[in-house]
Order: structure tokens, then sequence, then C-alpha cells
């Protein structure tokens, strides 16, 4: 019997420290919310020194005056007469980088300014040996006084150039004729056959009613004034993309128009389209004189071959 119970005892013992040893295990396998993770070594981080030796330096830049190889006065048949110079500048190897070119007026002397950027002396790129050119149309500035002699200075280049007569310019064949309103609308209906006419046309700028005509779908705006004189005088208020105009009174008017204006005269009427269809701008400049010149028509010129008489790029309303 006390063997018995002796043994009894010692299973229990060791069932005892079983559960002991279970429950540790348990413990260092689950552990606890504070408990931090161990530090892991890492190998030391060892820098570096990428050397300089074959990387090139930042090229640095100066601007320098562009060499002129050609510059020509254009007189623009406009009203009024307005004036520009092609000016055909150097570029001497491919290091070289056109600039800018800047228009200054002094009085009676413009002075046009063309520049180019190069790398600076100290900076010795290795250059391409091409020479290039780079060609600009700018409008000289103001107005120009008929008779008077003006010098225009293009960098090292001179030129002069005589101010002409706006109406020995403009009015050099029928499309400076005085026209009625029947004959101009013979004119569109014999160019597009479902022209019409009969709409009144208003600007307060302007101060009196005209007539509104459709051609090609489009909305044309004639205004006749009592005289060729009062008519000029008008004329000579639009500024040069149509969106200013400065009346005989003296005041000014600026329009935010829907899409480019495009401005003619004829004799003693003032046409005012605003659009941008080619056909109505074609059949307009065929049988009147265009007071503004858009990026439109310049396009147009370079595509179809024609307005060859319109050299000078000016910015419309888009």
């Amino acid at each position: 019997m006390m063997e018995t119970m002796i043994v009894f005892m010692n299973f229990k013992t060791r069932i005892v420290m079983a559960s002991v040893a279970v429950a540790m295990v348990a413990v260092i396998a689950c552990g606890t919310e504070d408990d931090t993770p161990a530090a892991v070594a890492t190998p030391d981080l060892i820098a570096t020194t990428v050397p300089s030796e074959g990387i090139p330096e930042p090229v640095t830049r100066e601007v320098v005056d562009a060499p002129i190889d050609g510059a020509e006065i254009q007189i623009r048949e406009s009203f009024p007469v307005q004036y520009a110079v092609e000016v055909t500048s150097g570029l001497p190897n491919g290091c070289y980088a056109f600039n800018e070119i800047t228009v200054a007026r002094d009085g009676d002397v413009i002075n046009i300014n063309v520049t180019n950027t190069r790398p600076a002396p100290s900076s010795y790129p290795i250059c391409t040996d091409n020479l290039r050119t780079v060609t600009n149309t700018e409008t000289l500035p103001g107005t120009y006084a008929q008779g008077t002699t003006y010098t225009v200075n293009v960098n090292d280049k001179v030129l002069t150039f005589e101010g002409q007569d706006p109406i020995a310019v403009t009015q050099t064949d029928d499309r400076g004729a005085i026209i009625s309103l029947d004959e101009l609308s013979d004119l569109f209906r014999n160019t597009d056959g479902n022209a019409s006419r009969g709409d009144e046309a208003y600007q307060s700028f302007i101060g009196f009613s005209g007539e509104a005509m459709t051609v090609f779908g489009e909305r044309v705006e004639v205004y006749v004034f009592d005289s060729l004189e009062d008519a000029e005088a008008f004329a000579s208020g639009i500024s040069a993309n149509g969106t200013s105009i400065v009346g005989p009174d003296g005041s000014i008017s600026s329009v935010l128009w829907i899409a480019p204006p495009h401005w003619y005269i004829r004799g003693d009427t003032i046409m005012l389209y605003v659009g941008k269809n080619l056909d109505v701008i074609d059949l307009l400049d065929s049988i009147s004189y265009p007071m503004t010149v858009c990026d439109t028509a310049l396009k147009r010129a370079v595509s179809r071959a024609k307005l060859s008489r319109y050299p000078i790029k000016l910015t419309c309303v888009k």
C-alpha cells in the first residue's frame, strides 16, 4: 500500500512539473506588449566619394550682339501705312542660340537690337562648325509723316526710309473706289449665290447705324461715312490688331471680340468681319483694303502663296 502511494505521488509530481514547463514555454513564445525586439546588428555604412574628374562643369552663357546678314524695310499696303523691317541675323556656330530682338523708337530714329547667346569664354565647350541664320519681321512702332526721312539702326546696319502718302499707297486700284451698298451686295452675290442683306448693324464707337450683309454664311457689317475723309479719319484710329479704336473726338474704345476682327476700307465705306472664314477674308481682301493683318492671314499666305503684300506679323484676338 505504501509503495503504491509513492508511485502515485511521483506521477502527480511529474504532471505538475510538465505543466509548469509548458506554461513557461508559452510565456516565452508569446511575450507581452511591452517587450521590444532585440537590436539587429547591421554592417557599418561606408561613405564613398565620387571623383569629379570627367564630369563637365555647367556651361555659363553670355549675351552678345548678333551679326546682321541682311535687313530690309517693308511698306505695308494698308491704311494707315505701316512699316516693318525684315532682319536676317547669323548664328556663327553650333554653340550660338538666338536670344531676342527689341525695337525702340526715339523720334525719327528707330533702334533694333538683335542678340544671341553663346558660352562664356571660361567654359570652352566643343562647338560644331555650322553657320545658321534666323529671320524676324518686326513692325515699326507709331506713325510716320509723309516726306520725313527716318533712320533705322539694326545693330551695325543703318537703313533709311521716307514716310509715304497713305492715299498714294492704298488707293492704287479699284479697291479704293467708292462703292454703293447695292454694288457691294452684287459683288457678294457674284461670289456667293446665297449672299443676303438687310439687317441693321451698329457699333457704339462708330456712332451710327450700318447694314449687315451675309456672305458664305458669315455676317459682314458695312458702314458708309459722309465722306472719304471721314472714313479715313476713322480708319486711322483702328489699332493694328483691330481691338482698340480711337474716335475722331479722342475717345478710346477697347473691344474684346469673340473671334479675330478684320477691318476693311473702300472709299468712304468701312467693313467689319469678326471670324475666321477664309472665303470671307479672301473676298474682302479682293474688293477692299485690309486695315488689320492677323496670324490666320499669315498662315493662309504660306499655305496658299497669297497675300505677299502683307509681310507684317501681327497678333490678333483669338
